[in-house]
């Protein structure tokens, strides 16, 4: 079975992922010159890619307006449109507000 390999970033470690022929993950390895892991990788990385086959994982975005009502499938499009959306709202509402004061100097 030929294997190839390909360089993703999870949870902070640089991670490469071997692909059979099929496209399906099967290996997990760390990438020997990332800075960040030198090519160790913890229990979550070893066994990363076989998330990606997990029963029960989402596949499609799902999504709601309100916390009552139940999630509908959307497209992707209409998915990324709302997480654009609501950070743009999220910085707007906080933008205005005023920094924490620093605290008093200590004598």
């Amino acid at each position: 079975m030929e294997v190839h390999h390909l360089w993703l970033l999870f949870h902070g470690c640089s991670i490469e992922v071997g692909l059979n022929s099929d496209g399906k993950a099967v290996s997990a390895r760390g990438v020997g010159d990332a800075d960040v892991n030198r090519g160790k990788l913890c229990i979550k990385g070893i066994l990363e890619y076989e998330l990606f086959e997990t029963p029960g994982r989402g596949r499609v975005p799902l999504l709601r307006n309100r916390r009552d009502e139940t999630f509908q499938q959307a497209s992707w499009d209409q998915a990324l449109m709302r997480t654009t959306d609501e950070i743009k709202r999220i910085q707007s509402s906080t933008a205005a507000m005023p920094s924490p004061s620093s605290p008093p100097a200590r004598s």
